[in-house]
């Protein structure tokens, strides 16, 4: 499979959030990490006793972790999945006997940078690096005529989450009394409650907008 210098990025950008989850929610549990900067790999302090409940454990879960003398090497790669990180987490404070800390995963888009992983339905609007902000590309509705335009993704688990936030920036300004509003369903679409309304300048100026999702999880 083939998948591009972007593609690479984003994969690459996937393990490290990932990486970057795992460490947070071991932190949070009580777990004492050995260095502050990895990419796909971090390590925890252990000795022997706790080891071998590790071993046992993850070896029934078919997890394989790295046992050095003092310490324990989690790796991860592209294949890992949501589930299989907070069974690793589980599986860690299990033998530990620590409280299963939350893992706040990223919701993650690269539709700035490279090919979007939230699949999108809309109507009239487009994805091109003229509307782009701070990565390569952007989204822009038009030519606009009469009528609602919707940029809508697909469902996105806030499940494990902690904090959850929306972060976008939008280039406003006023369309003919047109406007923009930003809303989120709990029900697959059957209904929907709206998160922001954004400005509606008379030049063109590019605003940052933050919506707490937690109250939706």
């Amino acid at each position: 499979v083939y998948h591009g210098p972007e593609g690479l990025k984003a994969i690459a950008r996937r393990i490290h959030d990932m990486t970057g989850a795992l460490a947070n929610a071991l932190k949070n549990a009580g777990f004492e990490l050995t260095q502050n900067s990895f990419f796909d790999t971090i390590s925890i302090k252990a000795d022997g006793n706790l080891q071998s409940e590790i071993k046992a454990k993850s070896n029934n879960h078919n997890f394989n972790f790295w046992y050095t003398k003092e310490t324990i090497q989690i790796s991860l790669d592209e294949t890992i999945t949501d589930e299989e990180l907070q069974s690793i987490l589980q599986v860690l404070c299990a033998s530990a006997g620590k409280t299963i800390a939350v893992i706040s995963l990223p919701a993650s888009d690269g539709a700035e940078d490279t090919d979007t992983q939230i699949n999108w339905s809309s109507s009239n609007w487009h994805r091109s690096a003229e509307a782009a902000h701070s990565g390569q590309y952007g989204w822009y509705n038009g030519p606009c005529i009469q009528g609602y335009y919707y940029l809508t993704s697909s469902p996105v688990s806030l499940r494990n989450t902690n904090n959850p936030q929306l972060v976008f920036w939008s280039l406003d300004y006023s369309r003919s009394g047109g406007y923009q509003f930003v809303e989120i369903s709990t029900n697959l679409g059957r209904s929907w409650i709206r998160l922001v309304n954004m400005a509606n300048p008379s030049n063109k100026v590019w605003n940052r907008y933050q919506v707490d999702l937690t109250p939706y999880k």
